[in-house]
């Protein structure tokens, strides 16, 4: 198991971004603020959201509006977790920030 992750972190408020974390339950729960939720949306990419985040009245994620919330998106090794797929990152990343700016415009 990887010790330390990279991946997308898309939150509400801010722009998306890579974002290195600890690989442990507490540091995920931290960022999703409140427990995990594992969504897999192919191609070896997870999507790390709070399980209860409809039911606690989160908004829709900017970039993903099928979750709420803030969303860290990351990759997988067999059943574990591992870094955000390295041959999409920087292609992902760039589309995030799209839809995240795209978004924000027409909440104007």
């Amino acid at each position: 198991m990887k010790e330390v992750l990279q991946g997308i972190m898309l939150h509400e408020k801010k722009e998306p971004a890579i974002l290195y974390i600890q690989n442990n339950l507490e540091e995920l729960q931290g960022l999703v603020e409140g427990n995990i939720e594992v969504s897999r949306l192919g191609d070896g990419i997870l999507a790390i959201i709070n399980e209860e985040g409809r039911l606690i009245g989160m908004k829709p994620n900017p970039v993903f509006q099928r979750y709420v919330g803030p969303v860290y998106l990351i990759g997988e090794d067999g059943e574990n977790f591992d870094d955000f797929p390295a041959e999409h990152l920087e292609t992902f990343l760039e589309y995030c920030k799209e839809a995240y700016w795209r978004r924000k415009r027409s909440e104007q």
